[in-house]
């Protein structure tokens, strides 16, 4: 008789785990959180996304190429299942571009890519005359984009609902308003979760699939989950014809005709409330790239808490403590579903039979250059901010020097003429955008200092 299995997590990789567990012949129960937990799934922004996957992690790129093309016959499944259509699209998606110069670096960063896997890892580069032919509405402070060809996106709300009733229909169960507090094995060498209410669910083996959850409950059973949580915010308008053809990943147009408009990264602790500064910073982002949506009504938002691992990947073990007995599965994707599909077509026959982290331990030599009293000066670059020379290290930055010499803020609002500074450091939040040789809407966040360059607060 196959194992039992009780799936902690009822959210899409939980119930995707358990989809795939059920469909091997398991009989699975999945815990789900009460109204109280962050619930990262539900804030999810749908995309099944390719382009600018482990650009720095070949390995994830090609496994996430792999689990993209699964999709499709996982959702014409799910559909047949559950009676539920979760609106798959798969016509490709946009990285949307302000600037020719980081554009070319991240052509550089797909050409590194396509070398190391030996592969034809897909990525068009389209100018502004060919985004305007697919994309009337785009706007003029878009110098292009990068199309990635198997990009797309699905109701993650829909999906979430159609794996539940699939999970039913193949005779899962799924218990809501189940708050786990804690795991422990038996002496008959199966395992108990003890619910906030004291009751006991057992089970042979036990998937810590709970999110930022995993934190509290995976040293209970052996288990490391160095997961933190980071707010993003997302915005709805009311509902309009078709405006956007395809997604990119901070805009896309729902199949219920609202434009859905995120893409922020907060440290925030587990405050998950949307702000008006946070607000207004990414309408503003999403205004530059589509200007119709000034005059756009806005109806909701809401922030979400993403679960993060060390270093931005997905996490996967077996508790060393209790071999073959534990797995552990937490996402650590900023706005991606990729993994689940392949969770979900062949259980856990894709991964390593023994499961290990995906993510090492990394460190930033400029951190640690701040605490360096012996730093090495003949490193220095001597660089222009409106006119003054600015002294930075070598491997800065723009964003990095101007923040260490003190400048408060990089750039001011055309409306307002507000002051903004950089925030995210890591190209997500386009708030650090400078002009550098009179060329505009350049990240200062992701361009390195160079020797001589004139560096300008861009007001627009």
């Amino acid at each position: 008789m196959k194992p039992e299995y009780v799936v902690i997590g009822g959210g899409v990789v939980g119930c995707a785990v358990a989809y795939g567990l059920l469909k091997s012949g398991h009989q699975v129960t999945v815990l789900d959180g009460g109204d109280s937990a962050h619930r990262a799934s539900r804030g999810n922004f749908g995309l099944v996304w390719l382009s600018c996957k482990g650009l720095d992690a070949p390995h994830y790129a090609a496994w996430t190429r792999r689990s993209v093309g699964m999709w499709r016959e996982l959702a014409d499944e799910l559909e047949q299942i559950s009676g539920e259509s979760i609106h798959l699209v798969q016509d490709g998606g946009y990285d949307f571009h302000f600037s020719e110069t980081e554009m070319q670096a991240r052509v550089a960063q797909y050409q590194h890519l396509r070398k190391v896997l030996g592969s034809d890892h897909p990525y068009e580069v389209w100018d502004q005359a060919k985004l305007k032919q697919e994309e009337p509405e785009i706007g003029p402070h878009v110098v292009g984009a990068i199309f990635g060809a198997e990009d797309g996106h699905v109701n993650p709300l829909k999906l979430l609902s159609a794996y539940t009733k699939a999970i039913k229909a193949l005779g899962g169960t799924v218990i809501t308003q189940a708050n786990v507090e804690r795991i422990q094995q038996q002496a008959d060498g199966r395992f108990s979760a003890e619910l906030q209410d004291g009751s006991l669910i057992t089970s042979d083996k036990i998937i810590l699939a709970a999110g930022l959850g995993a934190a509290k409950l995976g040293p209970q059973i052996g288990l490391k989950a160095p997961v933190k949580p980071q707010k993003g915010q997302v915005l709805i308008t009311e509902k309009l014809p078709p405006m956007i053809n395809r997604p990119s990943g901070i805009i896309r147009q729902v199949n219920e005709g609202g434009i859905q408009i995120g893409d922020s990264k907060e440290d925030a602790g587990l405050d998950d409330q949307d702000t008006m500064a946070v607000t207004a910073a990414i309408a503003e982002r999403a205004i530059a790239v589509y200007p119709f949506l000034a005059n756009t009504r806005l109806i909701r938002s809401w922030g979400a808490l993403r679960i993060i691992s060390p270093d931005g990947l997905p996490i996967y073990q077996q508790s060393p403590s209790h071999p073959a007995r534990i797995s552990s599965a937490a996402t650590a994707g900023s706005h991606s579903l990729q993994p689940i599909a392949t969770y979900c077509r062949t259980g856990w026959k894709i991964l390593p039979i023994h499961l290990t982290w995906s993510y090492s331990v990394k460190t930033d030599s400029n951190f640690l250059r701040l605490n360096n009293a012996s730093q090495d000066t003949s490193q220095e670059v001597r660089f222009f901010w409106e006119g003054n020379e600015i002294t930075a290290q070598q491997g800065d930055t723009i964003a990095a020097a101007l923040l260490a010499a003190g400048i408060p803020h990089t750039r001011e609002t055309a409306a307002s003429q507000s002051a903004r500074a950089p925030f995210c450091m890591m190209g997500s939040c386009f708030e650090c955008r400078v002009e550098v040789d009179g060329e505009h809407n350049v990240q200062a966040c992701m361009r390195p200092v160079e020797s001589g360059l004139n560096v300008r607060r861009q007001r627009s």
